[in-house]
């Protein structure tokens, strides 16, 4: 901080003496022009005054300009006297004209670096704010995406400790009755066999929401199976075709980016499903010695020339973020959509994440 200080000082000191310099250039060369240009301009010579005080206002403000225009006035009158020999140089030199055209000029250029010194102080609150702004939106996102993800994992827990547990007594009655009826060759035994069936379909179908939604869960069978069974759910519930593409073997990638990975290609799969009418995706899911590549091809509606960034789109790249990760959205020369992630995977000798410098946007 010390250090910093001192350069700060440093660099008005030395801003101090340019602008003192280029002022004094400046009457130096005012001085020069009138000395020898009054044999060839005459009276007009002391024109360039104005000048003089209006620099003069722009280096420092209306005081100096002020003061330039008074302390003008004297080698003005010297100069005049010099030239004319007589009273009309006092009279040229003080005419009121002039000496109200530099007040002008200064009034005028003072004005004008007041409203500029405004203008610049707007822009940089305005930035300021802009900046808050945006931070206080990634906090935002990052406590949604926390948030999510720990309201995923208690609904979890409440459907198994719950709905898995009558969908259990259920299934367990179904079958006492099934075996009631069955054996009594009673002419209700293939309900109860379908019941039992049906009690069975849905113990899975719970199982299935279950595991999906708590991330421990998800990842549990490893991120292959876990894309291969979104794509599966969304094939039965939406009827879109799906192409799949994972590298075999695709080898050990961290837990954490893993389940990131497969967040981002529900929520890139949602869009395109729920936004785009897409009727077919390609996914496919690349490993190299240090990079993930996660591409998803969608042939839906095409992407706007100013796409707005909704919801789904900031919790796309603040998991992205996360896991340092860069997203790239683009239109293919196919008409289609193409999403891409690419993520810096390292790993130690205990087989623990080591991410790399962050470069994500």
């Amino acid at each position: 901080m010390i250090q910093a200080g001192g350069m700060a000082t440093l660099g008005k000191e030395v801003l101090e003496r340019r602008r003192f310099a280029f002022l004094a250039t400046a009457w130096l060369a005012y001085m020069v022009f009138t000395v020898a240009g009054h044999p060839y301009c005459g009276v007009s010579v002391m024109l360039p005054s104005i000048l003089l005080c209006g620099f003069a206002t722009w280096l420092y403000g209306y005081k100096t300009g002020v003061l330039t225009s008074i302390l003008s006035q004297p080698y003005n009158v010297l100069v005049m006297m010099y030239n004319l020999d007589s009273l009309q140089g006092w009279r040229v030199a003080l005419e009121p004209g002039g000496i109200a055209t530099q007040l002008i000029a200064v009034f005028v250029i003072a004005m004008m670096k007041n409203n500029r010194k405004k203008c610049l102080e707007l822009a940089a609150s305005l930035k300021e704010q802009i900046r808050q702004r945006n931070e206080n939106l990634e906090e935002i996102t990052k406590y949604m995406v926390t948030q999510s993800e720990a309201e995923r994992s208690r609904m979890s827990e409440t459907l198994c400790n719950i709905v898995a547990y009558q969908q259990t007594g259920l299934f367990y009655h179904s079958e006492a009755l099934r075996n009631f009826l069955v054996y009594g060759n009673a002419p209700q035994a293939d309900a109860a066999i379908k019941l039992v069936q049906i009690a069975k379909e849905n113990m899975e179908q719970v199982k299935h929401i279950t595991r999906r939604l708590s991330p421990q869960r998800i990842m549990e069978s490893g991120i292959k199976q876990a894309l291969h069974e979104m794509c599966a759910y969304f094939t039965e519930t939406t009827n879109t075709d799906f192409t799949i593409s994972l590298g075999d073997p695709l080898g050990k990638i961290p837990e954490k980016t893993s389940l990131n990975i497969y967040r981002i290609a529900h929520e890139v799969v949602t869009n395109a499903l729920r936004h785009g009418k897409a009727t077919h995706v390609a996914l496919s899911l690349k490993l190299a010695e240090e990079t993930c590549t996660l591409e998803v091809v969608n042939n839906g509606n095409p992407l706007p020339s100013t796409p707005s960034e909704g919801l789904g789109m900031k919790l796309i790249q603040q998991r992205a973020d996360s896991i340092h990760a860069t997203t790239t959205f683009e239109a293919t020369i196919e008409g289609q959509t193409r999403f891409e992630c690419t993520v810096p995977l390292r790993h130690d000798s205990k087989g623990s994440e080591t991410n790399l410098p962050g470069t994500g946007r």
